[in-house]
């Protein structure tokens, strides 16, 4: 555990000090902030960030990684009291104060209370307690968990606590831009969209994080107007229709003949059939009996384009095979001008 607090304070000079041993340590958290935020390459906004992490834990490594890396401002929310004072340590040990608040909560609040008092935000995000009780925590397999009570169970595990969060954000809707939680249980989702989208949500997305063996999911939600997004919109009826899983990155300004092209590079040297419409190719790769089916969809920001890509069809085998061909496709369309010359130099002399 030593080895994490010097990573955090070598590579983003955070001191963190040890969390008290009733709580959760920081490793599972920090190798999935790690994924969403280092590895998916952060780019700070010239107007201030502002998100919420409901439960932030002992640690507070969430929105300490957010600070740091991409310059976000965080309400970071808390039950227990131990870890209230532990987080507000290490905020202050890594001098973020101006961009951190740590709060206390009621077991029985979420986010009406703190949006009443902060006013809007962008998002807010959460690490839930994934079961109902400590027994079915200790008897669940692959599963360790030796933090206290509350980060631990809530009633109804994972699915009750993030209904609660879908309730309030019925009542806040827009107040916050994104909603956003991981699952530790694959079967959570369901339910889950089913709730969000009686909700009324206008935008929902899911993703799988994956490292090793342990596999954990994110799902999203959104009460933006359409016309705001509505090159967005389109795109997420896949979503909603199953459990199919969605990965996006961003991709510096660019011309659009320039994305497509490199888009259309990798397509090609994977071997998949596509049909193209505007910036949206639909597709597979490989047999039916081994293969997947898949969307790419290309939409521009203000800050450059976002790229997702979904896993729409397949047996569970192949959905290795698509995060395989998702890197590639992050790898090869997010290549440096020079790089990306010299692939396509080297494609023509071919």
């Amino acid at each position: 555990m030593s080895l994490i607090y010097s990573f955090f304070f070598i590579f983003f000079f955070l001191m963190i000090r040890r969390p008290p041993r009733s709580t959760l340590s920081s490793s599972s958290a920090a190798s999935d902030v790690y994924k969403r935020q280092v590895g998916s390459r952060i780019e700070s906004r010239t107007a201030p960030v502002t998100g919420i992490d409901i439960g932030t834990g002992a640690s507070c490594i969430y929105p300490l990684l957010g600070a740091r890396v991409a310059g976000w401002r965080f309400i970071a929310t808390e039950v227990d009291p131990v870890s209230v004072a532990s987080a507000q340590a290490n905020v202050s040990r890594s001098k973020l104060e101006s961009q951190i608040c740590v709060e206390q909560l009621r077991a029985t609040e979420f986010l009406m209370a703190v949006v009443a008092k902060h006013g809007n935000v962008d998002f807010c995000m959460c690490n839930p307690p994934f079961f109902e009780t400590m027994k079915e925590a200790a008897a669940h397999p692959g599963t360790t968990c030796m933090g206290t009570a509350s980060e631990c169970v809530a009633r109804g595990g994972e699915v009750g606590f993030v209904t609660s969060i879908i309730s309030d954000s019925a009542q806040l809707r827009d107040r916050v831009s994104w909603y956003s939680t991981m699952l530790g249980k694959k079967t959570s989702l369901e339910p889950l969209m089913a709730l969000v989208r009686q909700a009324g949500a206008t935008l929902v997305r899911t993703t799988e994080f994956s490292q090793g063996h342990q596999a954990r999911w994110g799902l999203a939600w959104s009460f933006v107007a359409a016309t705001t997004m509505a090159s967005v919109v389109s795109d997420q009826q896949p979503a909603l229709k199953s459990r199919n899983n969605s990965r996006e990155f961003g991709v510096a300004s660019m011309a659009d003949t320039e994305v497509r092209a490199r888009v259309e590079l990798v397509l090609k040297e994977s071997g998949a059939v596509v049909t193209t419409s505007a910036m949206r190719w639909e597709g597979v790769v490989g047999s039916d009996v081994d293969g997947f089916r898949f969307t790419v969809h290309a939409y521009p920001g203000q800050e450059g384009w976002t790229v997702e890509a979904t896993f729409v069809a397949g047996k569970d085998e192949a959905r290795k095979a698509f995060w395989k061909f998702f890197e590639k496709l992050e790898c090869d369309v997010q290549r440096t001008n020079r790089r990306w010359r010299r692939m396509m130099a080297k494609q023509a002399g071919a």
